[in-house]
């Protein structure tokens, strides 16, 4: 499983089109979103790391985050400011690495042309798009998980400690970019297990060793999320998933769509023409295969099964990443088993034109990041509100607790996308789902001095809208309503009262 002497390589290059179209992917649909405005969840990572350095920690405790993330993402706000092209040029940065460690890895395992097509094909997945441009840890996980999947294939090859080291650090920085990445090192378990009785120079010591290293590096991240764990209620956001999505995530459709489509093209006219299906450059060893499997395989049933166990909705795509990566590698290599250099290009070229045509309107980038476009809904807010009173509803899923929003320390993330992009007025959170209760609590903010104007702003969720009650509400109280936002999910809608006529 060491890398492929390069003479042994296939000597077919990329196509330039091919690149071209690649490049095109990459700015259309990475880049040009930076300056978007942030999204909810971006939002919270911009509280987290508003503060000093040393709160950094407790803010990440409240509102969950990954440490080493939120550094990383504190220090760039330091140096170079606090724009939402900023806040997730960290995450880009990450993904273009992870890309062209993915090559490193498939040409590592396979051939050069399998890392290639393994690259391209990672350009397709929605969800690595998404956060090739998002201020949250998703790329920094992917990219650590690729290189702890490389340094575990090194190690096993060569026996060297240092690589038993590297493979540690990295696959700790999976974990401490996302907890829930912790189900690849199942994956990596059962391979290295198997590796050992097939001849690999790793000792039964050294896996111990690596095991207990790997657990004390884990010991305080599992200190974190065993609390957070026992906050599961507050932070879930929906219930046990069922096994449809389990199947979406090992049949990636939108993935798959559009290589069937160009295949089935390529196919055609191969048997137009004529040609014979050639046999790929360098067929992957046993253990290859047993690795890719588990590791593009193994993490979405695992995860579902704990999911369904705990009650909680953790079954989500995006903890999911970090199998993308083998999924790529898995795919590179089926295609290269059923098609020439040319039609493997063809095939992938084809599936990066129809991702482009799809996905990278010039409206989809203006909305990009769950088409919420805060920025521009708070200007429009303001500029009729003025100084008054703003009520946020639709916020994060801890706002279903009336405590929580009435406690300080958790007020302040739950209004982070009115401290991002700043209301003229005060703000309060809305609870959300909380009945009488809430709507009591609502009604004493406002009967402590009736204000001339008042705010609504809310984000659509599965929660009920607060909208028919404050209109409800004000038009009895001779408030007219304006509607100033209403794009995407997130509508925006002041009350004004009225100015009695004058009279002569």
């Amino acid at each position: 499983m060491t890398e492929p002497d390069s003479a042994a390589e296939p000597t077919a290059r990329p196509s330039v089109l091919l690149g071209v179209l690649a490049g095109a992917v990459v700015i259309r649909l990475w880049v040009l979103p930076l300056g978007s405005s942030l999204w909810l969840d971006e939002c919270g990572t911009a509280w987290v790391t508003a503060g000093r350095f040393g709160e950094i920690l407790e803010r990440a405790r409240l509102f969950p985050q990954s440490l080493p993330y939120a550094a990383i993402v504190w220090g760039m706000r330091a140096l170079f400011g606090s724009s939402e092209i900023v806040l997730r040029l960290p995450s880009l940065l990450a993904m273009l690495a992870a890309a062209w460690c993915l090559f490193r890895l498939g040409r590592a395992l396979v051939d050069r042309e399998t890392g290639l097509l393994a690259a391209g094909i990672f350009l397709l997945f929605p969800e690595i798009e998404f956060a090739a441009g998002d201020a949250r840890p998703y790329a920094l996980g992917v990219l650590a998980a690729i290189g702890a999947l490389w340094a575990l294939v090194r190690w096993l090859d060569r026996g060297r400690a240092g690589d038993a080291v590297v493979y540690v650090l990295l696959a700790g920085a999976t974990v401490y970019f996302h907890y829930l990445f912790a189900t690849m090192l199942v994956a990596h378990a059962v391979y290295a297990l198997r590796r050992r009785r097939h001849g690999s120079p790793v000792s039964g010591r050294q896996l111990v060793a690596a095991a207990v290293g790997l657990g004390l590096v884990l010991a305080p991240a599992a200190a974190l999320a065993l609390e957070m764990g026992r906050r599961r209620s507050a932070h879930g956001f929906a219930g046990s998933p069922r096994l449809g999505a389990l199947a979406q995530v090992l049949v990636p459709g939108r993935v798959l769509g559009p290589l069937f489509a160009a295949l089935i093209v390529s196919w055609l006219l191969r048997v137009a023409t004529g040609f014979r299906k050639p046999r790929p450059a360098r067929e992957p060893t046993g253990d290859t295969l047993v690795l890719l499997v588990l590791a593009a395989l193994l993490p979405a049933p695992l995860l579902f099964a704990i999911s369904r166990a705990a009650g909680t909705h953790m079954f989500v795509q995006r903890y999911l990443m970090a199998a993308i990566p083998a999924q790529a590698i898995l795919l590179a290599w089926l295609l290269g088993t059923v098609l020439p250099a040319r039609g493997r290009r063809v095939v992938l070229g084809c599936s990066l034109a129809f991702v482009l045509l799809q996905r990278g309107g010039v409206h989809d980038i203006e909305i990009a990041h769950g088409r919420e476009n805060w920025r521009d809904a708070v200007s429009a807010l303001n500029a009729v509100n003025g100084a008054g009173p703003v009520f946020l509803g639709g916020s994060f899923v801890e706002a279903r607790s009336l405590e929580i929003v009435k406690d300080p320390a958790h007020a302040a993330y739950l209004r982070a996308p009115l401290d991002v992009y700043p209301a003229r007025g005060p703000v309060f959170v809305l609870p959300l789902g909380a009945g009488a209760a809430g709507e009591a609590y609502v009604a004493g903010i406002l009967a402590e001095s009736p204000p001339e104007s008042v705010a609504l702003i809310e984000r659509s969720s599965s929660f009920p809208s607060w909208q028919p009650w404050f209109e409800e509400r004000f038009r009895a109280q001779g408030y007219a309503m304006k509607e100033v936002w209403a794009s995407g999910p997130l509508t925006a809608r002041v009350f004004r009262r009225a100015r009695a006529r004058e009279t002569p």
